[in-house]
């Protein structure tokens, strides 16, 4: 009687293990018949952007790779497989960035006050746009009207939240940027 519930015992252990181990010079190769699911991680990139992927080095021929897109769709990847190709310039896009001074150079504003940031002199441009901090992304601001030629805003109002490296991009034949860093003092000091 012992003897069968050992036997018994032996082969529901050896049929729970399905995992082959096989030892080398070089070192070990494990071969199993599941997914091993990797720790997801975001990867932040424009649609033009090269994003470049390490894998895990698996001892195995048939190894299998997969990529979930944002939208729940999978995507078996070949990594054997690679596309050559030149790149071509395109002369007539937005390659080039001119780096102009900003008005004013360096804003040391007191909690409360307008903040007013342009280009320094007038630049002719078909779009103009803003790009706050990070800390004040859905800030509240205002096309400067008084004057036209610069691509200007002007913030109400500013907070100690509102502190840090402010931009203007600005495009014309080329893309222009100014960057300023606003520092915000307390009103109480």
């Amino acid at each position: 009687m012992r003897s069968r519930l050992i036997l018994l015992f032996l082969l529901n252990v050896s049929l729970l293990s399905c995992v082959e181990v096989n030892l080398h010079e070089h070192g070990t190769t494990i071969t199993s018949k599941t997914k091993i699911e990797l720790p997801p991680f975001l990867v932040k990139c424009k649609l033009n952007d090269i994003a470049i992927l390490p894998s895990p080095a698996v001892n195995e021929h048939n190894v299998q790779y997969y990529l979930s897109k944002p939208n729940g769709k999978v995507i078996k990847l070949d990594l054997s497989d690679f596309r050559s190709d030149k790149l071509r310039f395109n002369g007539r896009a937005n390659d080039i960035v001119k780096t102009v001074p900003g008005q004013p150079s360096f804003p040391r504003l007191k909690e409360g006050s307008n903040f007013t940031l342009s280009f320094a002199y007038p630049i002719k441009v078909e779009t103009c746009e803003l790009r706050p901090p990070r800390s004040a992304s859905d800030r509240f601001y205002d096309r400067d009207k008084t004057r036209l030629d610069f691509c200007g805003y002007t913030v109400p109002n500013v907070t100690l939240n509102d502190e840090g490296l402010w931009k203007i991009i600005g495009v014309g034949n080329i893309v222009y940027e100014t960057k300023v860093y606003l520092k915000v003092r307390n009103k109480n000091l």
